[in-house]
């Protein structure tokens, strides 16, 4: 990677990662930050454009007092994505009721592609076209919300938020300006231009 070639250039020379990202996978973005973290200099971050998604996790995991965005940018956050489609099957409104869609999937044997759908809290479960055994759609279900609990913690770490409400700010797409991301915690200062 990159940014193991820079530290070793020059181990007390400081990094600024420059991202205009609409997002990504989670393991590769979460690699980045890894690297980010095991390197001996300090990794800033400053977003033109958009920091989207995962962008926006490593926008607001670069060193503290060092992260950035441009007037004009925008930075969205959400939860992490699975899957697509909608046949509505089954629902579990407002709870966490893991069981409840475990049920679903092991009556629903049957059906030989699944589909889960995260709404947050709210699960809503589809039969479509996903290849894979119930099983397999179980294990799935079980990373992803790991990783949803694991990003969401990441994200407090950075911002200084409670986890409750770094949950209702990740429910859906929040698209934030560069002071309400700010205000957030996401960065710590906007690089000024022109207009």
């Amino acid at each position: 990677m990159q940014l193991v070639t820079l530290a070793a250039i020059d181990e007390d020379a400081d990094i600024l990662v420059y991202l205009n990202c609409p997002g990504g996978s989670t393991y590769s973005v979460l690699a980045i930050y890894d690297c980010i973290c095991w390197i001996k200099p300090k990794v800033g971050t400053v977003c033109f454009g958009v920091a989207a998604s995962q962008g926006a996790l490593i926008l607001a995991g670069g060193e503290k007092g060092m992260r950035y965005a441009m007037p004009n940018a925008r930075i969205m956050i959400h939860q992490p994505q699975s899957g697509r489609g909608r046949i509505n099957s089954c629902s579990c409104e407002k709870t966490r009721d893991y069981e409840m869609i475990f049920k679903f999937l092991d009556s629903a044997r049957n059906v030989k592609y699944h589909l889960v759908y995260f709404t947050g809290i709210d699960w809503v479960m589809h039969s479509f076209f996903l290849k894979g055994h119930v099983e397999d759609v179980r294990r799935q279900v079980n990373e992803a919300v790991q990783s949803r609990h694991k990003i969401n913690k990441m994200y407090a770490a950075f911002t200084g938020q409670p986890l409750e409400k770094v949950q209702q700010y990740t429910e859906r797409d929040r698209f934030l300006s560069v002071s309400e991301a700010m205000e957030f915690g996401l960065i710590d200062g906007v690089l000024e231009t022109e207009y």
